[in-house]
């Protein structure tokens, strides 16, 4: 078996990666299961004292894993990084982190609370003050509050450095004399969104205007970014159809990030432009980004908050007709082989539109609400739809017609549909808040009095425990887990009771059919 070695601090480290679907840790009597590891997952394996023989028992394998020590079959470690993309239970909202098999990082979206925070800071082990990581990229699909704000305590963090930040070019600001999204202006008589924001200089030029931030939580919260020294090599861009790719990732590499909206248009002086949908609300969720992710066979579909009004629109840029007028014409044609031939129209339609947004795995749009069409949910076409979706909020999401829809317009004979709100297992509560912050608000105080750098340390340590204490698990509980290498998918979720130690997590399998040329859900009737 060959493994990946490296040498950190002039220690040696063994490590690998768990097979496909899964893999159970046992104890030192290779029976009893102390852990169950699904397939990606990182495996420390532990060499002798001052050796890099591995502890072997025959083909058993000592491996670390997920804070366990035991043993694993030697057959059950592969060499290779997989892709990992984690929907996070971040309440109401979206949020997406995404590892490459090349250890890139994403966070699409991050939510309206702190969630992604504590999923980053658990994920990344923040609270060692030592640990740092760098070179993240950020995506914010739309400037929504349950989509970005989130990222204001992620950008303040000292130990976390974005590289690039990318968004949808919708910009609000302050003091604007005509609109809140900035200025106007036509195509072919229709109302378009003017102030489309593109480089990063142009960014940079609103954010750093105070009276442009004032009182607008999204340019202040990407003013937050540019504040913190940790970001000062980031590059903000917009992303759209034109872009092509997200840059790094275009065909042909192990990963490619197809950008299939927003689609700019030109006005009459050639400026760029972003058709507006009814209000200003509408527009700036009709214009989110979408990206297609590909790797090996798997296609997989990252959208923000797409409409009504934008799934029209952009099949019509696509396919070159606009289902909602097709429909029309359909319902009121009397005569039937006229109505028959309206009908293969809307079929070629669907065709087209499934060439460029068909995808395995899809993210729902806006949280599994209402405001979707049918002839879209065709064109996606997915085996598996992922809804993130929160509790405490005011819209009912995921809303039965939505979970119907996933379903029937589903792939296969047994569709799947995953939502973060009905994995969680525990609630988004914490005992006796009052009681931690009075804890909290104490050794703050004790640390800043204390001269004596060891004390201060040891006090350190205490309130460390205390944080400890009252991190949330809903982050964590409530997660939607894709892992690929491509031709082998595994969609987890985490049980609310483990039925053992080797059975904690509920497993759906999707496997790429040669014959076929498509992905099948493969029935695990194992749990």
């Amino acid at each position: 078996m060959e493994y990946n070695q490296s040498t950190i601090n002039g220690k040696v480290r063994i490590f690998g990666f768990a097979t496909y679907p899964e893999v159970i840790v046992y104890g030192d009597d290779l029976k009893s299961p102390i852990q169950h590891l699904i397939f990606g997952d990182y495996l420390n394996l532990l060499p002798e004292k001052n050796q890099l023989n591995l502890i072997q028992n025959g083909d058993w394998v000592k491996v670390k894993s997920r804070q366990v020590i035991g043993w694993i079959k030697s057959n059950e470690i592969q060499k290779n990084r997989i892709l990992e993309v984690n929907f996070i239970d971040i309440g109401q909202g979206d949020g997406c982190h995404v590892v490459t098999p090349d250890d890139k990082h994403f966070v699409i979206d991050a939510g309206q609370e702190d969630n992604m925070f504590r999923f980053l800071s658990w994920r990344y082990n923040l609270r060692n003050k030592s640990n740092r990581m760098k070179g993240l990229t950020a995506i914010i699909t739309h400037p929504d509050q349950d989509h970005y704000k989130g990222f204001g305590k992620i950008f303040e963090c000292e130990q976390l450095s974005f590289d690039k930040i990318y968004h949808n070019g919708i910009v609000e600001r302050a003091n604007d004399p005509i609109s809140v999204l900035g200025s106007y202006t036509k195509i072919k008589n229709q109302k378009y969104l003017g102030d489309i924001i593109e480089s990063d200089d142009q960014l940079r030029q609103l954010i750093m205007d105070p009276e442009k931030r004032k009182g607008k939580i999204y340019p202040s919260t990407l003013y937050k970014a540019v504040q913190n020294p940790q970001n000062a090599n980031a590059r903000f861009q917009m992303l759209h159809k034109g872009t092509g790719f997200v840059p790094n990732y275009e065909l042909g590499k192990e990963i490619s990030l197809k950008i299939l909206g927003p689609i700019i248009e030109k006005d009459d002086q050639n400026k760029s432009a972003l058709k507006y949908f009814i209000d200003p609300g509408k527009t700036k969720n009709g214009h989110s980004i979408i990206l297609k992710l590909e790797i090996g066979k798997l296609k997989i579909l990252l959208g923000g908050d797409l409409n009504i009004e934008s799934e029209n629109y952009l099949l019509e840029k696509y396919a070159g007709i606009n289902p909602e007028s097709l429909l029309k014409k359909i319902s009121k044609e009397i005569d039937v082989e006229k109505r028959k031939r309206l009908e293969l129209e809307l079929e070629n339609l669907i065709n087209q539109g499934r060439e460029v947004f068909e995808s395995d795995i899809a993210k729902a749009c806006h949280h599994g609400s209402h405001h979707f069409t049918t002839e879209f949910l065709k064109c996606v076409n997915s085996i598996a739809t992922i809804i993130s979706s929160g509790d405490n909020e005011s819209h009912s999401h995921p809303r039965p017609d939505a979970l119907g829809a996933f379903g029937k317009y589903g792939r296969g004979e047994r569709p799947l549909i995953f939502s973060t709100e009905l994995a969680r297992s525990h609630k988004e509560t914490i005992k006796r808040p009052n009681e931690y912050k009075k804890s909290i608000s104490a050794y703050v105080g004790m640390i800043d009095r204390e001269e004596d750098e060891s004390e201060k340390a040891k006090l350190q340590e205490k309130l460390e425990k205390v944080l400890e204490k009252i991190e949330r698990s809903v982050a964590i509980y409530g997660m939607i887990g894709v892992r690929t290498d491509g031709e082998k998918v595994v969609i987890s979720q985490k049980l609310e009771k483990p039925r053992s130690e080797g059975a904690k997590w509920d497993l759906h399998l999707l496997e790429y059919d040669d014959i076929k040329k498509e992905f099948n859900y493969r029935i695990k009737l194992k749990h």
